[in-house]
């Protein structure tokens, strides 16, 4: 397989048939939502067809159709083959991310935006990173409590620390850039009333009588 999003996702759905057993794909959704969505994420409906994709490749199989749930989930188990694909993918190189960040972008033309609303929007993101941090605590007690004994666990542990410590940086720049912007407002505010004070000398003096 390549190396576009999909194929990638592809690789991830790999790990956790291997790692954890037999899933459907609705299994799959929750384990990426649950543990790696700190670093991956994947929408519901691209799982099935990465999973119909990954069975006729032989690197996973269908182990049940009925009887998961309500509504009969098929269940998927990855095969030697696909055990086999996972090990060679692991060992490559990884591509080097491209960054697209909205929010700094927005930050880059900020000069543009009005008087408190770029303090607003540094808020919105250092509350969000705050949030972060807690559901990664969420995450970290549900994987020890659900797979105390799992050697992967060490693994795991480190990919959390990893957006742990993103979110802590993550809002340490949004306290230091919160006081920057406080420093340039006082500044233009500073600036507009000696503004307004030279205009008022300018007229005055026009007003006078030679």
């Amino acid at each position: 397989m390549g190396a576009s999003r999909v194929n990638r996702t592809a690789f991830a759905i790999l790990g956790y048939l291997t790692c954890w057993g037999p899933m459907s794909g609705y299994d799959v959704k929750k384990a990426l939502e649950g543990s790696a969505s700190n670093f991956w994420a994947e929408s519901y409906g691209q799982i099935y067809p990465i999973l119909k994709r990954l069975d006729a490749d032989g690197l996973a199989r269908p182990v049940a159709k009925n009887g998961e749930g309500a509504r009969g989930k098929r269940v998927y188990e990855v095969t030697a083959a696909g055990r086999k694909a996972l090990d060679a993918w692991l060992g490559e190189p990884t591509e080097p991310e491209t960054v697209r960040n909205e929010f700094l972008l927005k930050l880059f033309f900020g000069k543009r935006l009005g008087p408190g609303v770029l303090r607003d929007r540094l808020e919105d993101q250092r509350r969000s990173q705050r949030r972060l941090l807690e559901r990664y605590e969420t995450l970290r007690r549900g994987l020890e409590s659900s797979f105390p004994d799992s050697e992967d666990m060490p693994y795991w542990r480190m990919t959390l620390r990893y957006g742990e410590r993103a979110a802590r940086a993550q809002m340490d720049w949004c306290n230091e850039t919160l006081e920057e912007v406080a420093r340039i407002e006082s500044a233009r505010a500073a600036s507009g009333k000696t503004s307004r004070k030279a205009g008022r000398a300018r007229r005055r003096r026009g007003g006078e009588k030679p």
